[in-house]
């Protein structure tokens, strides 16, 4: 008589399912991000069960960031246990994290496992990268949005798929990966950074959910999973007519009327050549020029015109977004809300402002159209 399956482990290979059965074999192997935890041995598990039965190979590969004394042991006691499990490579891969960008440790840390990850990916053709977020990771994600005041793309916290990568676990429960780890006789390692209160995360999982959770109830993780779910497909119905509203008002060109300089800025001339500060103020270096040509900014580089009426009559959530993809697509950087409301004000409480500087792009009004240029400050 066959043992009788575990309900947890049943539920996290039913979790894995459908995201295998999509695929085909012959197209490249699946690679699972393994970390030595139950959530990510658990899914590791799940992943060789529904996959290899099916003749697909699958990679278990784990990132060793060495930032904790021992980190080398863990690495190479998970890829054996992959190996053990079955996986057709186990392998190890170490990542430096610099810690100087301002999302600070964590965020380095998670930015160099998934460069790594993505490029050992493309390496062998992978089809998917399966990491093992849970329902657990998710609400603490949505809560952390919600501290931020952050609106709805930030509210859908962890997508389930996003690009190669895809997270199967987001409706299984961190309880479920540690009892479908115990039924399999799988041991996992407890990660000590994430007690650790040094890390905003570590407190919201140790100190505010569980306070949440006794007096909101015990579903409240599901009830968080479930925002982020409804918050995701409203973002997602909001970015797609933004695009669509973006490429409706916008235009690419390198000349820019310069009839609506701001209040205080000089007033510019028809002449071959002024200098930057003319346009726009004195902040810019004196040896930068633009050729003047009719009334006309002929830039050196190309720029984004969005046009100011249109923009006000858009809804401020459409607004706001096809403002930051004009910044996006100008600078390679993302806006924040400070920098995007008082580009906004340029149309919505025009008051001859002057321009607006943001990381690698700068902003003004001119002749009914918001002008987005690349500049760096």
């Amino acid at each position: 008589m066959r043992p009788k399956l575990s309900p947890a482990v049943a539920k996290i290979r039913l979790a894995v399912r459908g995201w295998v059965t999509s695929l085909e074999p012959q197209a490249g192997p699946l690679v699972v991000a393994l970390s030595g935890g139950a959530d990510s041995l658990a899914l590791t598990s799940a992943v060789l069960f529904e996959a290899q039965k099916r003749g697909f190979k699958v990679h278990a590969v784990t990132v060793d960031h060495r930032l904790q004394n021992g980190s080398g042991s863990v690495a190479q006691r998970a890829t054996a246990q992959a190996a053990d499990m079955g996986a057709d490579r186990a392998l190890v891969l170490q990542v430096s994290v610099a810690n100087d960008g301002a999302g600070g440790l964590e965020a380095a840390a998670r930015d160099a496992r998934y460069a790594a990850l993505l490029e050992y990916c493309a390496q062998v053709g992978a089809q998917r990268l399966f990491v093992g977020h849970t329902l657990n990771d998710q609400a603490e994600q949505v809560l952390m949005a919600l501290a931020r005041g952050s609106g709805t793309r930030a509210l859908s916290a962890i997508a389930p798929q996003r690009g190669l990568i895809v997270r199967p676990l987001l409706t299984v429960s961190r309880q479920d990966t540690e009892r479908a780890c115990r039924a399999e006789n799988i041991s996992y390692w407890r990660d000590p950074q994430n007690a650790n209160p040094r890390f905003l995360r570590a407190r919201v999982r140790h100190e505010l959910l569980p306070v949440m959770s006794e007096v909101l109830g015990e579903r409240l993780s599901d009830a968080l999973a479930r925002t982020a779910e409804l918050a995701r497909a409203d973002a997602d119905a909001l970015d797609a007519i933004a695009v669509a509203e973006y490429a409706r008002i916008a235009r690419h060109e390198r000349v820019v009327c310069g009839n609506e300089t701001p209040r205080g800025e000089r007033a510019m001339r028809d002449r071959k050549t002024v200098r930057n500060e003319e346009i726009a103020g004195a902040a810019a270096p004196a040896r930068e020029e633009k050729t003047v040509r009719g009334g006309q900014i002929v830039l050196d580089e190309p720029c984004i015109a969005l046009r100011a009426q249109a923009l006000v009559e858009l809804p401020q959530a459409l607004r706001t977004r096809v403002i930051r993809i004009a910044g996006q697509e100008i600078s390679g950087c993302a806006l924040t809300m400070l920098h995007t409301s008082a580009i906004a004000e340029l149309v919505t409480n025009w008051r001859g402002q002057q321009r607006v500087e943001a990381p690698n792009l700068r902003v003004w009004r001119a002749s009914g159209e918001l002008i987005f240029v690349p500049h760096k400050i």
